[in-house]
């Protein structure tokens, strides 16, 4: 089976991402060999069986790809899931699963393009739409991290907003971490505004902070080498981009390590003597693998102190060379769910900084991704 893989005044650009993934919402009973779900998929018309569907778990590196009879089988460890299954010629089949009683059979309709859709105009026009949306969905590593196929791409810009998706997988090869990443752009959208809620104001304008909202569903497959040296530098790359990252952080708010971790905290306004998130014991049908905080304060200033080879430094061992990275957590509305992986499934605040998905590699883990050693 082939594996595959969701304001204070401050004057600093500000990038928020927001995917929509695999929500995890509840532990399920059981080995992980007894957690599957299978079906068929067949055509919608005909009613013949599709072999060679992509069928996977949004977010993970969870999937398989259907035989010659469509037939697929999967293994999961949480519920609910999203669960995608994508043909090249068929329409993208996405559904929530909150609970499994039998079989998952699935109909894909027949995509049907009109040549309306696939005629590009203005080739010169394109490339300044292609080359804005990478130098915004790849702010970072552009050497080790290439788009394959941005000719799927959709774009529509008007004075406020720059806007793209996709109806095929956008296909990613992140060559720093060793990933293929297909993804289902439902929407990229670039505006500027002074706040979050605030009215936007023109994409020129010298005013304003650059938001970045992507939503889309997305999978993981690992690049093949058989080069051991590659392999290890593979996991060395993953393992120093996932310190530093919002999952290292949430995972370090979880344990009650963000010391240990390398990380201070300081809460605006600064009369509230907490490191800003407050747990939130007893609530009905809470999970067991989650715990459950309120984020206080206006903002939360996040200082990321780190050694010299990239390793995550306490407070009582910092060093006369180390590396500081300050981000900024706004809260939201709500209470904030935190998995024991550092996973929040609802990721009702928003981040700013080094710590953004927008700007660390390590955020196009999978969301089932452990790193090998936790300090």
């Amino acid at each position: 089976m082939k594996s595959f893989n969701h304001f204070a005044s401050l004057i600093i650009p500000v990038l928020i991402i927001l995917f929509e993934s695999v929500s995890f919402a509840q532990n399920v009973p059981g080995t992980f060999d007894e957690n599957t779900f299978s079906g068929i998929i067949t055509d919608s018309e005909t009613g013949n069986p599709i072999p060679n569907v992509e069928v996977f778990i949004s977010g993970t590196s969870i999937g398989c790809t259907t035989n010659n009879n469509g037939e697929y089988e999967l293994h999961y460890m949480y519920l609910p899931v999203t669960l995608i299954a994508h043909h090249v010629s068929y329409n993208s089949f996405i559904k929530k699963i909150d609970s499994v009683t039998g079989k998952i059979n699935i109909r894909l309709k027949p995509d049907v393009k009109p040549i309306s859709e696939v005629k590009i105009a203005g080739k010169n026009n394109r490339k300044n739409n292609i080359r804005f949306f990478e130098s915004r969905f790849i702010p970072n590593f552009k050497n080790k991290i290439k788009i394959l196929n941005d000719s799927v791409l959709i774009f529509h810009r008007t004075e406020t907003e720059f806007t793209a998706y996709s109806k095929e997988p956008l296909i990613i090869m992140n060559y720093l971490l060793g990933y293929k990443i297909k993804l289902l752009l439902k929407e990229f959208c670039i505006y500027k505004a002074n706040r979050f809620n605030s009215p936007r104001l023109n994409l020129n304008s010298n005013e304003g902070n650059e938001m970045m909202l992507i939503t889309g569903y997305f999978y993981f497959d690992t690049i093949p080498t058989y080069s051991d040296k590659i392999k290890t530098l593979y996991e060395k790359n993953r393992l120093l981009h996932y310190f530093g990252s919002y999952r290292h952080f949430l995972k370090a708010v979880y344990d009650q390590e963000l010391q240990k971790q390398g990380y201070i905290i300081e809460v605006y306004p600064d009369d509230i003597k907490s490191n800003g998130f407050k747990q939130v014991n007893n609530l009905p049908d809470a999970n067991k693998d989650s715990k459950y905080y309120i984020i206080e304060g206006e903002f939360l200033t996040v200082n990321f102190h780190t050694d010299k080879k990239g390793y995550p430094t306490t407070t009582n061992n910092l060093q006369s060379k180390y590396h500081h990275k300050v981000s900024y957590i706004y809260p939201g509305k709500g209470i904030v769910e935190i998995r024991s992986n550092g996973i929040s499934p609802d990721f009702n605040f928003l981040i700013a900084g080094p710590m953004s998905p927008a700007n660390n590699p390590a955020n196009s883990f999978p969301e089932d991704y452990l790193p090998p050693v936790i300090m």
